[in-house]
């Protein structure tokens, strides 16, 4: 049986889109962006890191994340500060005010992406990450 990759990908893509929608209208009434969230989320598990780590590990383009920086900064969510061995970079470090909003929404967001994934068996969820980590190491990303 021949094998469609176009189908795959268009496939991977409505899922992700479906997802993402999904996650917008969860994160709403927590004043939170999917990118957001991701940023928050990024400095909770990982701790301070600069822009660009942060950038890479949400998939974030280069001119949306400035924004998305700006605003949870303005929030008083995150604060940013220059790098000491180069002033030309920036760290990023989750405040208080960040990782409390982080926790409250993380509740529903983890509830939202379990439910999701319900339909799949344990190992079909090691499969299909198997199946991710071959592509991601592949491409580097």
């Amino acid at each position: 049986m021949a094998v469609d990759d176009g189908k795959i990908v268009l496939g991977l893509n409505r899922i992700t889109t479906d997802m993402e929608r999904k996650a917008t209208n969860l994160l709403r009434p927590f004043g939170l962006t999917v990118g957001q969230y991701g940023v928050l989320e990024a400095l909770g598990t990982r701790g301070d890191m600069c822009i660009g780590d942060v950038q890479r590990r949400i998939l974030s383009s280069s001119g949306t994340i400035p924004l998305i920086v700006n605003n949870l900064e303005r929030r008083k969510l995150l604060t940013r500060v220059a790098d000491r061995n180069d002033r030309r970079r920036f760290i990023l470090h989750i405040t208080d005010e960040g990782r409390t909003l982080l926790d409250k929404a993380s509740v529903p967001y983890q509830a939202l992406v379990r439910e999701e994934l319900s339909i799949y068996s344990t190992d079909e969820k090691k499969a299909l990450m198997a199946l991710l980590k071959k592509y991601k190491k592949k491409n580097l990303i």
